[in-house]
């Protein structure tokens, strides 16, 4: 599969509910380097999604499955393959930030 250089297909489920729709690539890469270079400390998850998000094609994140888990995943389409993500629930803002890409 092709990467859309502009685009991410972002699809996550919610309540039940299947939703998808396009991010702006550039724009989520800007807010999670922001958030690398902001908290060169604790930045473990924005420098993976740095390295991953060039390549991305989709991220499907399964809300109703990470309520159950102990640490919440997010996978990224990639042209060979997945990549899963674990983002603990005290990375609050990385999970605000991809909470507000998944209103409609």
């Amino acid at each position: 599969m092709k990467v859309n250089q502009e685009k991410i297909l972002l699809q996550w489920i919610e309540n039940g509910d299947f939703h998808k729709k396009e991010i702006s690539r550039q724009n989520i890469i800007d807010i999670m380097q922001s958030l690398k270079n902001g908290f060169d400390e604790n930045n473990f998850v924005s420098t993976q999604m740095c390295e991953v998000l060039p390549k991305t094609i989709s991220i499907h994140i399964n809300k109703d499955r990470n309520k159950e888990l102990d640490v919440p995943t997010i996978i990224c389409q990639m042209p060979n393959g997945y990549k899963g993500i674990d983002i603990m629930r005290n990375h609050k803002i990385i999970w605000g930030i991809l909470n507000e890409y998944c209103k409609e």
